[in-house]
Order: C-alpha cells, then sequence, then structure tokens
C-alpha cells in the first residue's frame, strides 16, 4: 500500500525535535515567527516566570495556560500550512524560545526562571520531550506512577480551552504546585505542566534499556586507533552499527503496526501515516538517550542523522540543544571536501556532492541520492574541547561554527529497509554520520572569524524554513558546540 511514509517520518522527527530549535523575537504575550506573523494573548494569562511562586497555585495555573496559549495560538494559526509542516516548524521554534535561560545580569525569560519552567511529555509514552532545565533528559520516560506525575500524567488532565481550569497537585516538604493541560500539535498529544522541579537523576526519571545499542565498533575503538587508515575504517563501521540498530527499531515498528493493523476495517492513507507514525516514535523516542551511552560517544565521536535535501540534524546525541541545526553553512576558508582536493564553501553542498559523487562546478541533484551512497568529507567545524577554535554567534553570520577540521563518514540509509511488507515509497532516506578530526590539523590558526561580514537574521530565518522538513526524529540549538 503507498503511502507518504517520508512526510510521516518527518513528522515522526519532530516528535523527538519539536522542544530543541532556533529563537525567534518573543515577549511575554506576544510572539512573531520565522514568516513575520504576530501571535498575540489577552492580558488576564500574561505572566513571568519570575514571578510565579511556587507555592501559589493560581499563579501556577496562569503561567501554565499562559505557555499552552502560545503553542495553541500556533497550532491553530491559518496562514500556515500543516500539509508542509510550517505549524511543526513553529512550534519547535516556541520550543526553543521556552527553554532559553537568561545569563548573569540580562533579562529573564518570562517563560523559563529559576525553578520555573515548561516541561512538555509525550502522553503515548510519559517521556520527556522539553525540560527546560536539563534538555538532556530528551526521551526518558518519567515513572507516572509517583506523584505528582501521577496526577500530571493522569487521564483527568484537562484538554487546552481558553477557559480551562488546569489541573494541579501539590507536593514535596515545601509544599510546591505544579499543574497540567493537555494539547494536541501535529506530532499528536502532549502534556503542557509547569511547577513540577526536579534534580536531574531524580529516581522517576528512569533510566532507558541500552542493552541492544552496542555497536560492532564502539565510540571509544574508533577514538583510540591512531593510524588514520584504520581509524577511518573504523568509524566507517562504527557508522554502520548506528544504521542497523536504528533500521531494526524501524523495521521492528513496521511490522507491529501492519500486525495490529491487518484485521481492522480499511484505513485512510492520512491513518495510516499516523498510526505507523506512533508505532516508530513510541519505540523509537525512549531510545534516543541511548544514542549517548559508552559504546555510541566517547571523546569526539557520536553519531548524527540528518537530512540530505536541507541538511537538518536530526539527531545529534552529543549535546541534544544542537538538534534541528542544518549544515547548511558556509566556510570563509574552505580546505578540499576529498582527497581529489576539490573545494565547496558550503558544508550541506559538500556533503551532496560527495554522496552524489559530483564534483565543481556542475551542481549537485540531492533527489538522486539513494540508500547506499556514502563517502568521506572534510569540513571546518566546532571542536568538542579546543573552544578557541570555535567562532561566536556562527549562526548570525551564516557561517561554520568553528575553525577545526572535521573528516566525517556519511552514508545514506532507508529506515525501513528489510521491512516486511515494505512501507514504500520512501523517496528521501536518511544520512547517517561521524567524524574525528585528524590530530595535525586540529589547531588551525586564524582569527576568531570577525572578518566575516554580519548576515543579519536572514540566514537564520533561512535555516528556520528549512527545518520545517525534520518534523520527526530529533531537534535545535545553543550554538556553542558543535553537529
Amino acid at each position: 500500500m503507498k503511502f507518504r511514509i517520508h512526510e510521516m517520518l518527518l513528522s515522526l522527527f519532530f516528535i523527538l525535535a519539536f522542544c530543541f530549535s532556533f529563537s525567534t523575537e518573543a515577549s511575554a504575550h506576544e510572539y512573531t515567527d520565522s514568516d513575520g506573523n504576530v501571535y498575540t494573548h489577552s492580558e488576564d494569562i500574561n505572566i513571568s516566570a519570575a514571578d510565579v511562586d511556587p507555592t501559589n497555585e493560581a499563579q501556577m495555573k496562569k503561567f501554565v495556560r499562559h505557555l499552552a496559549k502560545h503553542t495553541d495560538l500556533i497550532n491553530s494559526q491559518d496562514k500556515l500550512n500543516e500539509t508542509k509542516l510550517e505549524k511543526s516548524r513553529e512550534i519547535v521554534i516556541f520550543g526553543r524560545r521556552a527553554r532559553e535561560r537568561a545569563g548573569e545580569g540580562e533579562t529573564p525569560n518570562v517563560l523559563n526562571h529559576g525553578d520555573v519552567y515548561r516541561i512538555l511529555t509525550l502522553n503515548l509514552i510519559d517521556a520527556v520531550g522539553n525540560h527546560g532545565l536539563y534538555p538532556d533528559l530528551y526521551g526518558r520516560k518519567y515513572d507516572s506512577s509517583q506523584d505528582p506525575l501521577k496526577t500530571l500524567l493522569g487521564d483527568d488532565v484537562p484538554e487546552f480551552s481558553d477557559t480551562v481550569v488546569p489541573l494541579c497537585k501539590r507536593y514535596g516538604e515545601e509544599n510546591r504546585v505544579a499543574c497540567a493541560v493537555r494539547q494536541e500539535i501535529p506530532a499528536g498529544p502532549v502534556t503542557t505542566m509547569a511547577g513540577f522541579h526536579h534534580a536531574e537523576d531524580d529516581p522517576v526519571v528512569l533510566a532507558p534499556d541500552c542493552s541492544d545499542f552496542i555497536p560492532p565498533v564502539t565510540a571509544e575503538e574508533v577514538e583510540n586507533e591512531t593510524d588514520l587508515d584504520k581509524k577511518r575504517e573504523l568509524l566507517r563501521q562504527y557508522v554502520k552499527g548506528v544504521i542497523k540498530i536504528t533500521n531494526k527499531i524501524f523495521v521492528d515498528a513496521a511490522k507491529m503496526f501492519f500486525a495490529d493493523t491487518g484485521a481492522e476495517a480499511p484505513l485512510t492513507e492520512l491513518q495510516l501515516i499516523r498510526r505507523l507514525q506512533a508505532e516508530a516514535g513510541a519505540r523509537f523516542f525512549p531510545k534516543a538517550p541511548c544514542f549517548r551511552s559508552p559504546d555510541l560517544r566517547h571523546g569526539s565521536i557520536y553519531s548524527f542523522i540528518m537530512d540530505p535535501i536541507r541538511g537538518v540534524s536530526f539527531m545529534n546525541p552529543n549535546d541534544h540543544n544542537l538538534n534541528g541545526l542544518s549544515v547548511s553553512l558556509n566556510d570563509p576558508d574552505p580546505v578540499p571536501y576529498d582527497d581529489q582536493g576539490n573545494i565547496e564553501p558550503n558544508v550541506l553542498v559538500a556533503f551532496q556532492r560527495v554522496l552524489t559523487n559530483t564534483p565543481p562546478p556542475d551542481p549537485p541533484n540531492p533527489n538522486s541520492i539513494k540508500h547506499g551512497d556514502s563517502g568521506f568529507v572534510t569540513y571546518h567545524w566546532a571542536h568538542p574541547t579546543k573552544t578557541e577554535l570555535n567562532i561566536p554567534d556562527y549562526l548570525d553570520r551564516d557561517v561554520v561554527p568553528g575553525r577545526a577540521i572535521k573528516e566525517s563518514y556519511i552514508e545514506v540509509a532507508d529506515l525501513f529497509d528489510g521491512a516486511d511488507p515494505p512501507p514504500l515509497p520512501l523517496p528521501v532516506p536518511f544520512v547517517f554520520g561521524s567524524g574525528f578530526y585528524p590530530p595535525e590539523m586540529m589547531a588551525e590558526e586564524g582569527d576568531d572569524g570577525c572578518s566575516i561580514a554580519a548576515t543579519g537574521n536572514t540566514s537564520q530565518s533561512a535555516l528556520l524554513n528549512l527545518f520545517l522538513i525534520a518534523s520527526v526524529l530529533f531537534s535545535a540549538v545553543i550554538l556553542k558546540k558543535r553537529v
């Protein structure tokens, strides 16, 4: 049966990505999206996180309504085309805004201050999608049998409306109050809550089972190899191992999906897409923390998954804040991206040239990228520890985030390869990759990028527009580290 699996996957990836994204201008009661649409709400729910007393139920209810209303305004915006994932994109943008925390001396974020912040969970699996204080809890499941989560994630939480009264629960020795409402977004049902404050290692946050996340070659083996030729081969095997692990999750999801729907009445194409999306998301999302396990992340070695068309990173387990960043950035001093000495100033285009074997000056055709395409690509990027090589404010300048040379192996994979029956067509597969920093090229000399002309907000808005296609496995950006 033919249906739009790729659009489904992009929406699925949004489940993992909607909480992390580029920031845009916003005020306590106004939000302007990347297309210039302005969202406003009434003053009766206008309250800043800095003004909320965690023990005051009336204030916490108002704050939760404030958070939920912004999401609702985006979701109900007629100007945004849901088919083109524009709503998903803007919800991602707002999610990033809700996660920002002001530095010392900066104006507090009205949506996130101190121990008052938003937590967004995916209702299907009670997993953290957006944590305003601990972004690395992304994908972790909550123990919903414990209070106050037993109440906040329970069936009695009301659906959001302009007249909703959030469900609240007092807890702890400090008599804090936490409140929650349910909402529907393009990726599915979520719960918006505030007031629940806990330690990052609180037992209520469950550790995932990563026993099936063991690649044939570990990240540590790649990191410790000093012979560059052997290191490249180990890196290639490591990436293939990550592909195999991810592929199994999606193939198993497809098998379960078709087994569950086989006896049902005929479903519409949209129903099929949503069912498969939910099945794949429910299986993949809780495994997201496993990409940070010692076998898959060590030193400078970690995996990433990206869209080959727009270059959006769906998964960056080294720093979940970078999910959603596009590698479509320019290098003011590009290095040869291949062993033929070819130069390409745009990192995404360099990736596409390698995958399509298209040397300059001919433009690569990203639509021709297919399952199995692969290669090594070299480019400038931020370094994990040599922060002096990083370039500040690089997105505003539309340039690469650092001057360290990175060599990556990238391979294109169809996530449903091997599924029976195959849920095809999947017109655009995804790029899996990982890279290392050649020791002889680690410390390039040069300035900090200040000579590069700034491009204002234009390039940032363009990247946001590119992000609309990234709506389901992963997401967005603090931009002080690397992809």
